[in-house]
């Protein structure tokens, strides 16, 4: 969920965007153009085709980012391997499209030579959204199977806060002891 908060300044919108980990050069100069921009968990990085919010990264573009990064393939390359154009997979990416055909996953999937945990976690966030933290997390603690993703991803938590990533891997793991 993106909050849109106004700024008065151009410079409190730059340190907004830059405290939330964006390095994506074209969405500053968005947010310097506008007179909103979000804070997010996650990152900043997104923007409508009208240019006038900035929206939280979803955990499918953030996990097919992470895999292409880790094969060390541009959007573009990635493309021209699982013959899809580039700028739907940027859109993947960054959460402006969020539910790839069977075939169309599959082939993305099959380029970046992703594992039965990754493309279990794929396929799951594809039909369900989940939170982008979670996913990074997930990631980067191999011993967390794909089931133990979807646990922890489908968890629903009491009061307004979220409790912080270590907390839900200690539940998880803690149901699956069970």
């Amino acid at each position: 969920m993106a909050f849109l908060l106004p700024w008065s300044t151009e410079n409190a919108i730059f340190a907004a965007c830059a405290s939330n980990g964006t390095k994506d050069i074209r969405a500053r100069k968005i947010a310097l153009k506008f007179p909103m921009c979000c804070l997010l968990r996650q990152q900043c990085t997104l923007f409508s085709s009208k240019g006038n919010y900035f929206m939280a990264q979803s955990g499918l573009g953030l996990l097919l980012r992470a895999l292409r990064e880790a094969r060390g393939l541009s959007s573009r390359e990635l493309g021209q391997l699982a013959d899809i154009d580039h700028t739907y997979v940027y859109r993947l990416e960054t959460g402006e499209k969020q539910s790839p055909s069977e075939d169309l996953l599959a082939r993305l999937l099959r380029v970046l030579k992703a594992d039965v945990r990754e493309a279990e976690m794929a396929q799951w966030l594809v039909a369900n959204d989940a939170n982008p933290d979670w996913v990074a997390h997930t990631l980067a603690t191999p011993d967390l199977t794909a089931e133990m993703f979807e646990m922890g991803a489908s968890m629903r938590h009491r009061g307004g806060a979220r409790p912080d990533m270590q907390t839900i891997e200690a539940r998880v793991r803690k149901a699956f002891e069970d």
